[in-house]
C-alpha cells in the first residue's frame, strides 16, 4: 500500500509531468515519464497507457515496448507483453535487459523453444556473477519445464561455485546451490519473507528443485502458494510470483482450437491458420481471448500487421485506447496504404483525444477513395473530429460531398453511419432518430451520433449528455463492444 508520503511524491511528480504535457504533448519522453511514475506506483493500467502513448508518438524507440512489456507481465498479460519484448529486442537486440525479459516473457508464455534460445544468449552476454546467476536460473527453469534435464543440469554446472555475488542477487544464488546439491533446501524455504525479494526469488527456485529434481509436485505447489502469498502486497509484480502462478494454473493460454492447433504445430509461421485461430473466439465475442490469441500470433508470423491491426480492433472493442492506438500505429508503418487500418488507427486517435492526428489520417483514407461516398463511416468519423476541432465550416462542406440517395447495398451503405450524416445535414428528425428500448450494437453507435447532433449542431448540451447517459447505461454486453459505446464512455469523461 502506498503512504501518505509516497503518494504525495507521485501526485507532486504526476502535476508536474501534466503541465509538462501540457507545452510538450508530443514529446514521447514526457510520456515515457508519465509511465514510469505510474508504473511505480504499480498502477500499471494507467502506465501501459502512457507507455502506448510514447510508442504512438515513436515507434522507433524499444523502450516504450520494453517498459509497457514490465507493465504487462505485472498485469498477467505474458502473451501481449512477450510480444513487446520481442519488438524491443528487434529495435535494441544488444541491450541485455530486454533480452532477459524477453526470454522470461517466453518461458511464462510456454513458448519454451523460443525461449531457451534467447535465454542461451542471455546466459553468452551476461556481463557480472549476479546476471549471469538470474540468466542461468531462468534457463533452468526453461529446460525443465521443457523436459530437457541434461541440459538443464548443465547449464547449472557451468556456473562457478565461488563467484561473488552481490546481496541482490542471494536468490539466484541460492538456487543454483540448492539445484546443485551444496546447499540444504529446507533452510531456504523457511526462510521466506514477505518484505524480502531475495528469499521469494529462492522459493521459486526451490519450489523447481522439488518439482523437478524430487518429484515431488504437492510439495513444489506448496512452496508456491506459500511464495505468492508472502509476495502478493510487495512482490506481486516479480518473476517469481508470476512463473509461481503460471506453474499453479492461475495463468491460462487460450483454449484449444484442434484443427488449427494441428496445422501451426506443423507450420508456426502460417498467417491464415493464426488468422482462423483467431477468429474462433472473435466469432464468439470473446474478445479477450482473441487479444491474447493475436499476441501469440505477432510472436510467430514474418508480417505482423494483420494482427497488430486486428488487436488494435479488438483493444478498441475493449476500451483499451491506448494500446490500441499503440498498435494500429505499427500496423500503418507496415501498411500505409491500407484504407482499413488507416481508418482504425484514425477511431483510435479519436478516441484518446488526439483530434489533429485523427484528421490527418481520416483524411487521407478519404484521399484513397474515389470520393467521400465511398467510405461514409470515415466521413461520419472525420465530421466529428472536425467538429471535435471546431472547424464548423470544414465539417459542413465535408457533408455537401455526400447524397442524399445512397442504394442499400451499395458499396457505399453502411446502415448507421450513413443515417447519422443525414441527421447531421437536417434531413432526418432527431426526435424519431432513435428506437425505443435497448439498444443493439448499431443502435449505440448511432445514438453516440445523435448526441453529437445535440451538441455541436442544436447546441443542446444538457440533451447530447442525456444521451451519452442512456449509452452508458443502457447498453449491455457485448454491445458495449461498439465503437459508439467507446465512443460516449470517453466523451462523458472528458466533460465531466
Amino acid at each position: 500500500m502506498m503512504n501518505d508520503e509516497t503518494r504525495e511524491k507521485m501526485e507532486a511528480a504526476l502535476a508536474n509531468n501534466t503541465e509538462m504535457l501540457r507545452w510538450c504533448p508530443d514529446d514521447e519522453l514526457v510520456w515515457m515519464q508519465k509511465g514510469m511514475i505510474h508504473m511505480e506506483a504499480k498502477q500499471f493500467d494507467e502506465a501501459v497507457a502512457a507507455f502506448s502513448r510514447a510508442i504512438i508518438r515513436w515507434p522507433y524507440s524499444a523502450e516504450p515496448f520494453n517498459l509497457r512489456g514490465h507493465c504487462m507481465i505485472n498485469m498477467g498479460n505474458y502473451a501481449f507483453a512477450a510480444a513487446d519484448y520481442q519488438e524491443a529486442y528487434r529495435l535494441n537486440p544488444d541491450k541485455w535487459e530486454i533480452m532477459y525479459h524477453y526470454a522470461l516473457a517466453l518461458f511464462l508464455t510456454g513458448e519454451y523453444e523460443r525461449a531457451e534460445m534467447i535465454s542461451r544468449r542471455t546466459v553468452a552476454a551476461a556481463e557480472g556473477a549476479g546476471n549471469l546467476a538470474a540468466a542461468s536460473a531462468w534457463l533452468w527453469h526453461i529446460l525443465m519445464h521443457a523436459q530437457k534435464e541434461e541440459e538443464a543440469q548443465a547449464a547449472i554446472d557451468a556456473v562457478l561455485d565461488d563467484m561473488e555475488m552481490e546481496e541482490e542477487d542471494l536468490g539466484y544464488y541460492q538456487t543454483i546451490f540448492v539445484i546443485k546439491g551444496k546447499l540444504d533446501p529446507e533452510p531456504v524455504r523457511k526462510g521466506l519473507r514477505a518484505d524480502d525479494l531475495q528469499s521469494i526469488t529462492a522459493a521459486y527456485g526451490i519450489s523447481g528443485y522439488y518439482r523437478f529434481v524430487k518429484k515431488d509436485t504437492a510439495k513444489a505447489d506448496e512452496i508456491c502458494r506459500a511464495l505468492m502469498e508472502a509476495a502478493k502486497e510487495e512482490w506481486s509484480a516479480c518473476f517469481a510470483y508470476q512463473a509461481a502462478s503460471v506453474d499453479l494454473g492461475f495463468y491460462a493460454l487460450p483454449y484449444a482450437t484442434p484443427e488449427w492447433d494441428e496445422k501451426l504445430k506443423k507450420d508456426p509461421e502460417n498467417e491464415l491458420y493464426w488468422h482462423l485461430k483467431n477468429h474462433v473466439y472473435a466469432d464468439k465475442q470473446e474478445k479477450p481471448t482473441a487479444v491474447q490469441a493475436t499476441s501469440l500470433a505477432i510472436l510467430h508470423v514474418k508480417d505482423p500487421a494483420r494482427f497488430y491491426q486486428r488487436r488494435g480492433h479488438w483493444s478498441i472493442n475493449l476500451g483499451y485506447h491506448e494500446r490500441a492506438a499503440a498498435d494500429l500505429t505499427l500496423a500503418c508503418l507496415m501498411r500505409p496504404e491500407d484504407k482499413n487500418v488507416l481508418y482504425h488507427t484514425a477511431l483510435t486517435s479519436y478516441l484518446i483525444g488526439e483530434y489533429k492526428r485523427a484528421e490527418r489520417i481520416y483524411k487521407r483514407a478519404l484521399e484513397l477513395s474515389n470520393s467521400a461516398t465511398e467510405d461514409i463511416s470515415t466521413t461520419n468519423w472525420l465530421w466529428a473530429t472536425l467538429m471535435h476541432e471546431g472547424k464548423e465550416a470544414e465539417a459542413a462542406a465535408l457533408l455537401e460531398t455526400v447524397p442524399e440517395e445512397v442504394t442499400v447495398g451499395s458499396e457505399a451503405f453502411t446502415g448507421g453511419y450513413y443515417r447519422m450524416l443525414m441527421l447531421y445535414k437536417g434531413k432526418l428528425d432527431p426526435d424519431t432518430f432513435l428506437p425505443e428500448g435497448e439498444l443493439t450494437s448499431e443502435g449505440v453507435t448511432t445514438a453516440y451520433g445523435l448526441a453529437n447532433y445535440y451538441y455541436y449542431v442544436a447546441k443542446d448540451v444538457k440533451k447530447a449528455d442525456e444521451i451519452l447517459d442512456r449509452i452508458l447505461k443502457g447498453t449491455k454486453g457485448t454491445n458495449r463492444y461498439a465503437f459508439g459505446y467507446q465512443a460516449a464512455s470517453t466523451e462523458r469523461k472528458r466533460r465531466g
